[in-house]
């Protein structure tokens, strides 16, 4: 949620992040945060938002999460950006923009990472400021930020690992057991809670 009337979507399908507004009458898409490769000759009925530098977009990302700036019309925003190849409604779908893309299976000795994009919308673009190379991972996972450090869930290698500020792992966990992937993982700090025996 940005507002009470404004949201970005991540479709994992098309490998896009959408910003929609007017969400509680009229919604509508205000742009896509994608290889533009991924619309051509599709109607998104929205602008996609032009790549400032040199690096490859996400694809099939999972777990995004808004971060205001105090600049107007600048925001951030961080995924678990699993870059798999896969969209199952355009098989015939290449992904020519993708250098390094991900296989589709679960044991590939591939890399997806933790993206982190600043948005500006005043000038349409989308920048990458941070990233860590971790576990493939096709699909599910998660991320999420804790001060300066980063936590990781690569879903389907089924391990999780806490990275510092450099982007070095601090410690990994893996699950072990029937359940073989791992949907999401947070942290959360228990302080001001009691807990009784």
């Amino acid at each position: 949620m940005i507002d009470d009337n404004t949201v970005l979507i991540s479709s994992r399908e098309t490998s896009s992040i959408l910003k929609i507004s007017a969400l509680n009458d009229k919604p509508k898409i205000e742009y896509a945060i994608s290889d533009e490769s991924v619309w051509d000759d599709v109607e998104l009925g929205a602008d996609v938002l032009t790549k400032d530098g040199d690096f490859t977009a996400q694809a099939g990302q999972h777990s995004i999460t808004y971060v205001p700036t105090d600049e107007e019309g600048v925001y951030e925003v961080y995924m678990f950006n699993n870059n798999s190849g896969l969209m199952d409604s355009r098989s015939d779908f290449e992904f020519k923009n993708y250098d390094g893309i991900g296989g589709l299976s679960a044991t590939s000795m591939d890399n997806s990472y933790y993206y982190r994009y600043r948005v500006d919308e005043n000038k349409g673009t989308f920048t990458l400021i941070d990233q860590i190379a971790v576990p493939y991972s096709t699909f599910i996972s998660s991320v999420q930020t804790i001060g300066e450090h980063v936590l990781i869930d690569s879903g389907q290698k089924s391990l999780f690992t806490e990275y510092d500020a450099a982007g070095k792992a601090i410690r990994t966990f893996t699950v072990k057991g029937k359940t073989k992937f791992i949907y999401r993982v947070y942290k959360y700090y228990f302080n001001d809670f009691y807990f009784v025996n």
